[in-house]
């Protein structure tokens, strides 16, 4: 059995914090869609109710004899029967998983701010140690560089025959508080470095691991709570008639087959950076070499952002906190594990001749979700390598090495195109196969709700988004609370951002 992968071990340095700030704001904001959804199904299933109802009530029962009567009245009565369990499930079950989901998007909101605040406080605390060791240091040279031309003009007026006693002594007094000075700031200095190493120490040893636990602890919980809540849905499905029971074996497995441990492993997997503490700071004597790198290179950390923003030196290394917690350029990330898709085949094989064409096409579209989820990530990682390649061009054994990995990873992600293109087909195939066996009918009519320009150039993040640019008219098919709005632009569908746009006509 393989060891439990730690964020306190794998996501060292503000940029770990850095990550976790956003993911953890992107785990709430999931909790939030979920919730949603849950309420726009509730609403679904309350209407189909009601409309079953009034449907039922329009027909008559003794509209036939004998054992014909018998069996339409039967039918009545077992739709009367389905559309109030499925009113039932919406006004229970479906209101207490959403009413779950809205509690555990404020309590995982409270605690995100909480941890993010708290990062925020350790992460200023180490970026004011290293700018006094920075003023520090730069104090002491100057001042060291000072005493060394008083005491030059003091030796060469020694020498002067017409040099007065009295000023000699004032040249000499002067040499005198200097050196009283140098070894003040030399003492300021050595302060400062110890207070600098103790922060530092405090910092990767103690506060950030500490702080990690809690973002991993965060993570976890909230998984284990959607599984809760996933099988309140699953188990209040079980009531339904035996036509319905054709759909939870394959939801149960999956809901069972969640495991905390094993999506911390994939997590980390794909964003341990590789960070160690770093070696501690040392003293360093002023000489003639120190003074002369002192005038050309800047102290560590006066230039850099502020604690918790996301600003960029001109090394490229990914702002000023990334290159104080590294003082080196940190070494290639290790290699990943395997993934688990490289071991699983994608679309139908043989043994699904057996299934049912909605069986086979709720595998594929399962698989099409799946697959896209896994093909983001590795573009995402992808992007990642390439922007390091870049930052190594310094480092040409830092960069082969990188550019090594960059060529893993074009593979990874083109062994996820070709899994994606053919499970893709297969469905088209599928549906297409269908649609030559039935009657055509009807093409089905979308209504327009509402007519939109763009205010502004938009460009989609992932394929379920639609880009426009500033001018263009979008014809909006549903205006949705969250923001989002479902929109057609020259025969493409997608979601939009509802602050792009200016709504001309509803």
């Amino acid at each position: 059995m393989t060891s439990r992968l730690k964020y306190a071990k794998h996501l060292l340095g503000v940029d770990g914090l850095q990550l976790l700030y956003k993911t953890s704001d992107e785990a709430v904001k999931s909790i939030v869609e979920m919730g949603n959804m849950m309420k726009k199904l509730m609403t679904i299933e309350q209407e189909y109710a009601k409309a079953v109802d009034k449907l039922l009530k329009t027909q008559k029962k003794d509209k036939e004899n004998g054992t014909l009567k018998f069996a339409w009245e039967c039918m009545l009565t077992e739709l009367d029967n389905y559309a109030k369990q499925r009113n039932t499930f919406a006004s229970i079950a479906l209101n207490e998983i959403q009413n779950s989901l809205n509690n555990l998007v404020k309590e995982k909101e409270r605690e995100r701010k909480r941890l993010m605040t708290e990062g925020m406080k350790i992460t200023k605390e180490l970026h004011d140690s290293q700018v006094a060791l920075a003023k520090a240091k730069q104090n002491y040279i100057k001042l060291h560089k000072e005493m060394e031309r008083e005491q030059q003009a003091y030796n060469q007026s020694k020498n002067d025959p017409k040099m007065k006693p009295s000023n000699l002594q004032k040249i000499q007094q002067k040499v005198q508080q200097l050196q009283d000075r140098v070894s003040q700031s030399e003492m300021d200095y050595k302060v400062a470095v110890a207070n600098a190493n103790s922060q530092q120490t405090k910092f990767f040893e103690n506060d950030q691991p500490k702080l990690l636990d809690e973002f991993q602890n965060f993570e976890e919980e909230r998984v284990n709570l959607l599984k809760l809540n996933f099988t309140r849905f699953a188990q209040s499905q079980s009531d339904f008639p035996s036509a319905i029971q054709l759909s939870l074996s394959s939801l149960n497995n999956s809901i069972n087959a969640i495991d905390v441990t094993a999506d911390t492993d994939t997590f980390l997997d794909k964003h341990k950076n590789g960070v160690t503490p770093p070696a501690p700071i040392n003293f360093e004597p002023c000489t003639d070499s120190t003074v002369a790198a002192s005038s050309t290179t800047p102290p560590v950390g006066v230039s850099g952002p502020a604690p918790g923003t996301s600003g960029t030196t001109s090394s490229g290394a990914g702002g000023f906190l990334s290159s104080l917690l590294a003082p080196a350029a940190p070494a290639p990330a290790p290699a990943k594990h395997r993934p688990a898709y490289q071991d699983k085949e994608y679309g139908l094989t043989a043994n699904d001749n057996g299934l049912s064409v909605d069986e086979k096409r709720n595998k594929l579209i399962a698989q099409q979700t799946e697959l896209s989820g896994f093909l983001s990530s590795e573009i995402r990682s992808l992007h990642g390598l390439e922007k390091l390649v870049q930052f190594y061009s310094a480092d040409p054994t830092g960069q082969d090495k990188t550019k090594a990995e960059l060529q893993e990873q074009q593979k990874r992600v083109k062994v996820l195109e070709d899994h994606l293109a053919k499970v893709e087909r297969q469905l088209a195939e599928l549906e297409s196969a269908q649609g030559e066996g039935e009657v055509d009918g009807e093409t089905e009519r979308v209504e327009v709700v509402a007519v939109a320009v763009g205010r502004f150039d938009y460009v989609a993040t992932n394929e379920n988004e639609l880009s426009f640019k500033q001018g263009e008219t979008l014809n909006i098919l549903e205006q949705d609370a969250s923001g989002w709005w479902y929109a057609e632009l020259n025969g493409q569908l997608g979601f939009v951002p509802h602050n792009y746009l200016e709504v001309l006509s509803s």
